[in-house]
């Protein structure tokens, strides 16, 4: 009688199975186009802060075309994204594409190699301050560089690195 019992569960557990509809539907390709792709892949390289990368998508994927200030005839345009821990302050051209960045993020999460190398290179000291600036020109790619500021009971030291945690 158990095995009856399970026997038909299993069953009823079974059909249900075929009762799914598997019709195949093709669905139309969809293309993105962002003209500031260059943009992304040089600022995108290391390891950032969330709050960094989400700015810097905003920044990617702002539509100029769609704003009031838009005049075809304008050649040039400075658009200022700020957050509470740091801004960027993009150029972009009369098509949209990003032509220059200035950006700059206080007390953001370091990368691994950043704090690698300071950890290295100053043993027994700690990160209490940091300010990630970024300058990205379109022909030329990003520059990119921390300034921190470490320290070690009452001393303090100012250090700089550029982004991938090279002491300069």
């Amino acid at each position: 009688m158990k095995k009856v019992i399970v026997g038909l569960f299993i069953l009823g557990l079974t059909t249900q199975l075929f009762a799914q509809n598997t019709n195949i539907e093709e669905l139309p390709t969809v293309v993105l186009h962002n003209v500031n792709y260059k943009y992304l892949s040089d600022v995108n390289i290391n390891n950032e802060a969330q709050i960094v990368e989400f700015l810097q998508n905003e920044v990617a994927s702002f539509n100029l075309k769609n704003t009031d200030v838009y005049d075809d005839e304008e050649s040039k345009y400075e658009i200022y994204f700020m957050i509470p821990d740091g801004y960027i302050l993009a150029n972009y051209n009369n098509e949209g594409k990003i032509t220059s960045t200035l950006e700059r993020f206080n007390n953001s999460k370091l990368p691994p190699t950043v704090l690698r190398s300071v950890t290295d290179n100053y043993p027994g000291w700690s990160i209490s301050k940091n300010t990630y600036s970024v300058t990205y020109n379109h022909g030329k790619g990003a520059a990119k560089s921390y300034k921190l500021i470490l320290e070690n009971g009452d001393q303090r030291i100012r250090v700089k690195t550029d982004g991938n945690g090279k002491i300069l």
